[in-house]
């Protein structure tokens, strides 16, 4: 029954999300055409004025890949929020199903689509300066690299599930607890939910990191910033876990549509 549950989520979300991905993918090959054309002509003065138009063209389009990404990420709560706490939620609670399958069907589902999202604004981002980039490094990815990684890999990996696990759970967490408390306006109560526990989890991390770096830098000075990093990382995937049981047991006892 999960296998069930998770095509007919990707299917559902794939009907909305799969235009405006070809939609972003279509802007970067533009996008290049456009950046190619400017690193041809940016040193010819009688093309100044086509210069600044292509840039303002490259402006919006960097604009899209952004509101392609924010908008593609709440379309996937606001699908979790209207297939388990609208009417659509009837239907769902009377599958046979487990509420774990209901709820990880969701969470694979999100997980799917925020990792195509990701790669398709990477691509994006990557085609649309590829002119610029291959002008300033012999290697596009160099940058990329330079950027991303700091420090022990193993403490960047750990970080960076944290952070993506966390980033998952909160708003599927808060979205749940917002339908429970509220009659009217879940959606509001939801972002005000998940405003309240994100502070929280922020005052409880910083305090812990400054304490442990404060700690482990008057001994092991050179590794303080690693030990944080794993730190945060194990601190935000134990809350991820717990978050999860605690949307499980509100789902599965609280739950009254």
């Amino acid at each position: 029954m999960f296998t069930k549950l998770l095509k007919y989520e990707f299917r559902t979300v794939k009907k909305a999300l799969l235009p405006i991905t070809v939609a972003a993918l279509l802007s970067a090959v533009l996008g290049y055409v456009m950046m190619l054309l400017v690193s041809q002509q940016f040193v010819t003065q009688d093309n100044v004025i086509f210069v600044f138009l292509s840039m303002i063209l490259l402006f919006g389009i960097i604009i899209l890949f952004v509101v392609y990404s924010a908008g593609s990420s709440f379309y996937l709560f606001y699908r979790f929020y209207k297939g388990k706490f609208t009417d659509e939620g009837y239907l769902t609670f009377t599958l046979p199903a487990t509420t774990h399958q209901i709820l990880l069907a969701s969470i694979v589902n999100i997980v799917i689509w925020n990792l195509i999202t990701l790669l398709v604004v990477i691509l994006c981002f990557f085609l649309t300066f590829a002119p610029l980039i291959s002008d300033l490094v012999d290697f596009p990815f160099q940058v990329f690299f330079e950027i991303s990684y700091a420090g022990n890999i193993f403490a960047s990996i750990l970080q960076i599930l944290g952070s993506f696990s966390y980033g998952i759970i909160l708003p599927m967490l808060s979205i749940t607890i917002g339908s429970l408390i509220a009659k009217k306006h879940k959606i509001l109560a939801a972002f005000g939910i998940g405003y309240l526990i994100s502070m929280l989890v922020s005052f409880i991390t910083s305090f812990l990191s400054i304490t442990e770096l404060a700690a482990v830098d008057s001994i092991y000075g050179e590794i303080s910033m690693d030990s944080t990093m794993i730190i945060t990382g194990i601190l935000m995937l134990a809350i991820s876990v717990g978050g999860y049981f605690i949307m499980h047991y509100l789902v599965k006892n609280k739950l009254n549509i």
